[in-house]
């Protein structure tokens, strides 16, 4: 069981973690997901009008936490596959713009758009080719307190009613006011969808 007292990311930022953005980027957003989550699905626009809206002072980093259906544990270990061929990002979107309904034809109608060989998917899912890279991210979950999706941690703190969105602002230091109203309002956002996914 997840330990809702721990608030940090465990363990941190690493080489292994999908990340998109610019390296040196002053601030990270970690999302833990499911792709069958319809709130995953909801936070995902959101987080790339955040990237656009802070111009290269976040990066995002994804991990993986399917607990909804055996589903959303094979759509995670298809990213990592898409990952091998270097089209996990393009998997992620594809998968997360599905709002959380998708059927496994789906699935590889996905993979079949990022540039996978959907019978060689098919093949390497059935067999748990992908199944450690889960695990480790599931076990980070379970480290890192998390109960449910989505859950974000901003500099490795969890983004939730003790981290205010401009407690977050104030890290990034942007530049313009333009640019605090726009980033304000999407981290407001997400506090929204996090309310409605009952989550802290």
């Amino acid at each position: 069981m997840p330990d809702p007292a721990q608030a940090a990311l465990t363990p941190g930022v690493t080489e292994r973690d999908h990340l998109r953005g610019r390296i040196a980027a002053p601030m990270t957003l970690v999302q833990f997901g499911d792709y069958a989550c319809p709130h995953c699905t909801e936070a995902h626009p959101i987080v790339r009008q955040l990237m656009d809206a802070t111009e290269g002072k976040l990066r995002f980093v994804y991990r993986h936490y399917p607990t909804v259906s055996d589903l959303s544990r094979r759509a995670a270990e298809a990213t990592e596959a898409a990952a091998q061929e270097g089209s996990f990002w393009k998997m992620h979107d594809l998968l997360s713009a599905m709002s959380g309904d998708f059927g496994e034809p789906d699935l590889y109608g996905a993979a079949e758009a990022a540039g996978l060989d959907a019978g060689a998917l098919r093949s390497r899912l059935d067999r748990g080719a992908h199944a450690e890279r889960i695990d480790e991210d599931l076990d980070s979950a379970r480290r890192s307190g998390v109960g449910g999706t989505p859950t974000f941690f901003v500099n490795g703190q969890r983004y939730d009613a003790t981290l205010s969105a401009d407690d977050v602002l104030d890290e990034l230091e942007l530049t313009t006011q333009r640019q605090s109203v726009i980033a304000r309002a999407y981290m407001q956002r997400l506090e929204g969808i996090l309310g409605r996914a009952g989550l802290p």
